[in-house]
This record gives C-alpha cells, structure tokens and sequence, in this order.
C-alpha cells in the first residue's frame, strides 16, 4: 500500500517536470517532453518505489495485545522509517512541485509576453493567431491545475509530516500516560486520512477549478447516456427542405423522438424483483416460508415497475406533446398579424413498431408556411404558400423574445402584375421571371 501511495506521489512529481520542460523555450529541454520520456520515468518510479519500501516487510509487526500492526517497536527501525519517510515523501516531492511550479510561471509569462505581437492583433482571423489562442488557453489552464495541485499536496501532507516527525521524536519516550496514547491514536487516524485524502482529491478539485474539466465530463457523461440509452433525451428540429404548393411531408425526417427508453423501464420494473428474488434465495434455507413471502412480493414490484413504467411514458410523452404544440401556437400567433400571412402547425405521429431491432419513435414535423402575394385577380389577391423548416433550434423551455422579422414590403420594391415574383430594387425594370416590364 505504501508503495501505491509513493507511486502517485512520484508521478505528480515527474508530471511537474513534464510540464517545465514542456513550458521551456530550450530546445534541449524541451526534449524531454516527450511520450517516450515519460513512459520511461513511469517505469523507474514503478520499479523503485516496489524495491525502496521493502523494509516494511521486515519491520512491520503485529502486536496482540493492542491490536495493531506497526513498525513503533523496534526503535532504530522506527527512526530510520521516519526519515525514509520525511525525506522521500515530506520534503523532496513538494520542494520539486514548488521548483517547478515557479519556473513554469516564469516561462509562461515569457510565452505570453512573446506572443503579443502587433501582427496578429491586426489580423485575428490569421491562422497563427488561432494557434496562438489555442496555446494561451492551454497555458491558462495549465498553471491553475498545477497550483491546486502543488498547495492541496503541501497542506494534506503537512500533517502527516508532522506526525511522522514527532514519532521519530518521540519513540523513545517510556511510560506515556492512557490520554497520551489515546491523542497519539488520534493523530496517527488522522495522518492515515490525510494519506488517503490526496489521491481521491485530484478529480475534484480538477472539476471545481477549470471550466475545461467540467466540460469534458459533461461530455463524458452525454456520450454514456448515448450509449446506453440512445440520443432520444433532447427535442431539436431539423431541416426538412423545401415544399411548394404541397401539405404533404418529406418521408425520412422527423425530429428526435421523446419517451422513456426501454432500457429504463427494464430497471424499474426488474431491479426490486430481482433484489428481492436473490435476498429470498439466501433466506430459502433458514425460512422457507419468508422465501415464499419474498418471491411474491417480488412478483407485485414486478408488475407494479412495469405498470408504472408504462404509464410514466405515456403521461410523459403527452406532456412533452402538449407543451410542444403550445409553443408552436404562441409562434404562430405571433407571426399571422405579418403581411404576407404566415402560420405554423406541427404534425404528431408515431413510427416503427415494438421489435427486436426497431423502436417506436414519436415524430414531430414543424411545418411553416409563408404565402407571398401574387397578381390580383377577381378583385382579390392570391397566395403561393411555400413550406419549409427553419434551422435547428429549440423550441422549449427557454422562451424566444426576440422581434420577429421585417415586413416583407421593407424588403422588396414590388411584385410582378404576371407572375407575381418579387421585384429585386426599384432600378429593375424588367420582371426576372417572365418579362413583364414594371409599372413605375
């Protein structure tokens, strides 16, 4: 266990190296840098930190009486293990962390101070710029985790130094009254959490300082549930191309399907029958009849889970549906007072069927129709309506305050008497599309 622990340790050590060489703008230091290199020193400290702690299985033993395992009975074998530790763990490990801690710093400022150039603040869109953001936002992130990294190691393995440096110290002390030993067992509880702390800490405390971390594992997390549950969690829709004259949909495009997946529904309906099935087969020697009372129970949360599951889909998907027309009503409401008329109707339907390799899906088709005027005839104008889906974006929950678009007469200088196509500016004096000279 000892030898895990020094393991970490050292790798966080020759990490930092890896970093101050990586920082350098030494070419020959910077050669150190590479994947070989530290494949190499992974392996020395793997194999020295198996061979240096050896000594505790020779000095390490078991007292009865108290119930411990400890090395405090043999002094000179004490003394030298608190040194080993001290110097091997207490002192040399933070003096590197810190070392290089300070000249990263030092080169980063140098890279930074190089770097700002009047070139690329006059060109941003030159890629030597972009490649000279990728590396500041590299370097940014870098000494922020470095820092946590090297204040988290010191503060929890002050501790244990402590500790350790007062068991040397103290080893030779006879006849320690019951509160002594009781506040020594305490501080050796202690130094043994602070041991144990480090190594659980890195993730964390990577999460709570760099927006890097966290959007990473976002993603890990995303990607999981993917995986395991398919990409049906989120509602976007999707461009379905453009329809004229047609109230008929594209086959093929539908927007991602809502509802629980199977998966989950297996768990909830399965996972407490099951838990219990197994607890009543342990129980079945002892009590038979508690077997029978477990298996019976386990077939009513059986049923109950899938019940419940599936009624869970079906509110869940009519709620999703209900809120999904709403919005698309408060849209369309919004924009039928525009010139031309504009409306919005959404289609729900469902496809596929309950197989092995096929899922139901529910569908949702957003359908927008735009009618642009066309030449007047029998004292009223008609309208062309074109459909089409707008870009992906989201509909719910987040609402759209945003003004809606122009007025189509701000956009265009007329339309033809023929065929009514738009004119494109008042300089056209031909029609694009047939010909037709305009008017004015």
């Amino acid at each position: 266990m000892q030898s895990t622990f020094m393991m970490s340790r050292w790798k966080i050590t020759i990490a930092c190296l890896d970093r101050y060489a990586l920082s350098s703008r030494n070419v020959r230091v910077r050669r150190f840098a590479q994947v070989k290199v530290a494949q190499r020193a992974v392996a020395v400290v793997i194999d020295v930190w198996l061979i240096l702690p050896f000594h505790t299985l020779v000095f390490y033993k078991i007292r009865e009486a108290a119930d411990i395992c400890a090395i405090v009975y043999n002094h000179t074998a004490a003394l030298y293990h608190s040194i080993y530790t001290i110097a091997t763990c207490g002192i040399t490990p933070p003096t590197i962390m810190i070392t290089c801690t300070v000249l990263i710093r030092h080169n980063l400022a140098i890279k930074r101070d190089f770097r700002e150039q009047p070139a690329n603040a006059t060109n941003p869109t030159d890629p030597s710029s972009t490649n000279t953001h990728f590396q500041r936002t590299r370097d940014k992130n870098a000494l922020p985790m470095l820092f946590i990294q090297v204040i988290v190691y010191c503060f929890v393995q002050a501790l244990q130094l402590i500790y350790t440096l007062y068991a040397a110290i103290a080893s030779n002390i006879q006849n320690k009254s019951s509160d002594h030993l009781a506040n020594e067992r305490f501080a050796s509880f202690l130094a043994d959490l602070c041991v144990y702390l480090f190594p659980v800490t890195a993730f964390y405390l990577f999460i709570l300082v760099l927006r890097t971390f966290r959007t990473e594992l976002h993603n890990l997390v995303s990607k999981m549930l993917t995986i395991c549950f398919g990409n049906r969690w989120n509602i976007r829709i999707v461009q379905i191309g453009n329809v004229t004259n047609s109230s008929k949909l594209p086959d093929g495009t539908n927007m991602a399907a809502t509802g629980l997946p199977r998966r989950i529904q297996a768990v909830n309906g399965f996972g407490g029958g099951i838990v219990l099935l197994i607890v009543g087969v342990t129980t079945s020697v002892t009590s038979p009849s508690g077997f029978l009372a477990l298996l019976y129970v386990a077939l009513g949360l059986l049923i109950f889970g899938i019940l419940v599951s599936s009624f869970g889909r079906c509110i869940i998907s009519a709620l999703r549906t209900a809120r999904l027309q709403q919005a698309v009503a408060n849209e369309s409401r919004k924009y039928s007072t525009r010139s031309p008329p504009c409306s919005w109707r959404l289609h729900v339907y469902t496809t596929g069927s309950y197989s092995r390799y096929q899922r139901p899906k529910t569908s949702y088709h957003l359908i927008i129709e735009l009618a642009n005027p066309g030449a007047p005839e029998n004292g009223f104008a008609q309208y062309q309506f074109n459909q089409f889906a707008p870009q992906p974006m989201s509909v719910f929950p987040q609402d759209n305050y945003e003004n809606p678009p122009p007025y189509y007469n701000q956009y265009t200088a007329g339309f033809c008497s023929c065929c009514g196509a738009a004119r494109p500016s008042t300089n056209t004096k031909f029609c694009l599309t047939c010909g037709q000279p305009f008017s004015n």
